[in-house]
């Protein structure tokens, strides 16, 4: 009898001990941002802030902005006329590019459809097109007015169009620009953590030359990326109609629910100073409405080497020579020349103004040993990541795939499991950007809990 209950109390330790494994496990392989309640909440307005605001309070401090229901048909019209019918009918011939799968890898290849060519199986594969858009296409994408003076127009880099059926993923990552991505169509939940929170998202497993982790977002292994079961985060829904501004460098991860996925994103290097003479002039006939992308100018590379060029100084208020011989690494003789050639009113200190006043290519070309560093790279790809290998095969394959081809068409429909793909206004002057945000920044969806109310 003796042995009998000794062995019926093995049983049961064992049993308890299993039922222990099982939960830690469970407790750990959990999709990005369950192990733990999401941390505070994002800022919330029912429309697009006016440049001045927008800039003092989301993009210079770099905090989020949902902009719940702010795309209307008169100032986004691609988000009213973009319809699978439209889009054949009118934009059907145009190449397109799209990756095979729909859990991000960024090792995959893209392959080159026409637009109607992907309309035509989207639905029943599993395809996801990430393409900038094309210059056809861009009359119905409207820049928002946020973006329109002060510096913004200036620094834009690309705008992609992001097209699915829904169940997309992306890696866990960060971008080196500053975005607004707006949803035409479907819902996304995003992961937002703060790039304060750095040691914890890089510490394990993180491809620095790529920005980003390698952590499987659907089971996180919290044995290997124990950081991430401490790094708060922001739980972001967006649905058909809202936009949200993700400040650069924050950590994101994008999940596109099923149903239909259309979004358009605006990536723009991130500003270190305000024009507000230039947005005084842009406003002088009113408020700065919506307009077409195709007015606007993407800016050079060269500008995103000046953005990181800046960013040396994004804590001073203007530069003595002695704090700019502190930061920029180069020879004395070197530095010292370079801060007398941008020292343009020759008072022996830099103000902003002036640092975005230089040509960046002359300063590249005459002073080159004092920013070694920052080349502007060989490739920029359109998530957002720069690529300095030149070296087509690895990153950005293309290859081109018969789509009336049955067993092609088959191959990319069955290819799922294992295969991934990438994701994705007062005058304001007068009155002092605080008071004047308050006057008009909306507070969003009274509906809408999930988020702080602006």
């Amino acid at each position: 009898m003796e042995m009998i209950s000794s062995l019926k109390l093995c049983l049961h330790f064992s049993i308890v001990n299993l039922a222990f494994v099982a939960l830690a496990l469970s407790d750990s392989l959990r999709p990005l941002g369950r192990h733990t309640p999401p941390t505070g909440t994002l800022r919330v307005t029912g429309e697009f802030p006016d440049p001045l605001v927008f800039y003092h309070f989301f993009v210079k401090p770099g905090e989020p902005l949902l902009m719940k229901n702010v795309l209307t048909a008169e100032n986004f019209p691609a988000y009213a006329k973009w319809n699978d019918e439209y889009l054949r009918e009118k934009y059907g011939q145009e190449e397109v590019q799209v990756e095979q799968g729909k859990k991000e890898n960024r090792s995959e290849k893209y392959y080159e459809f026409t637009l109607s060519q992907f309309l035509n199986i989207y639905n029943k594969s599993n395809l996801y097109m990430v393409h900038d858009i094309p210059k056809q296409m861009a009359g119905d994408v409207y820049l928002p007015g946020s973006l329109q003076c002060g510096g913004f127009e200036k620094n834009l880099d690309f705008s992609v169009m992001w097209f699915s059926s829904g169940e997309t993923k992306s890696v866990l990552h960060y971008d080196g620009a500053d975005n607004i991505n707006c949803l035409l169509d479907g819902k996304k939940e995003f992961v937002l953590i703060d790039k304060k929170h750095r040691d914890l998202v890089e510490r394990d497993g993180f491809v620095k030359d790529g920005t980003f982790s390698t952590v499987d977002v659907e089971k996180v292994d919290l044995d290997k990326f124990p950081g991430l079961k401490k790094a708060p985060w922001y739980e972001v829904n967006m649905t058909k109609g809202d936009c949200l501004f993700i400040p650069f460098k924050w950590y994101h991860h994008v999940h596109s629910l099923p149903g239909r996925n259309l979004a358009v994103n605006h990536w723009f290097f991130h500003l270190w100073w305000f024009n507000n003479s230039d947005c005084e002039r842009a406003n002088s006939a009113g408020p700065l409405e919506s307009r077409p992308l195709l007015e606007f100018t993407k800016a050079s590379e060269l500008e995103l080497v000046r953005s990181q060029f800046l960013s040396l100084f994004e804590d001073k208020s203007s530069i003595s020579a002695v704090e700019f011989l502190e930061v920029v690494s180069c020879p004395r003789a070197s530095g010292v020349k370079m801060f007398k050639f941008l020292d343009i009113d020759n008072d022996h200190k830099l103000e902003w103004e002036e640092l975005y006043r230089f040509k960046m290519d002359d300063v590249m070309e005459t002073f080159h040993d004092c920013i070694p560093t920052l080349s502007p790279p060989s490739t920029y790809d359109n998530k957002g990541q720069f690529d300095d290998t030149n070296d087509d095969n690895v990153n950005n394959e293309k290859e081109d795939l018969d789509v009336n081809n049955n067993a092609n068409i088959q191959d990319v429909k069955d290819s799922g499991g294992d295969t991934n793909v990438v994701l994705e206004t007062a005058d304001k002057y007068s009155m002092g950007v605080e008071k004047y945000a308050q006057a008009v920044v909306k507070k969003a969806d009274s509906q809408d809990d999930s988020h702080d109310e602006l």
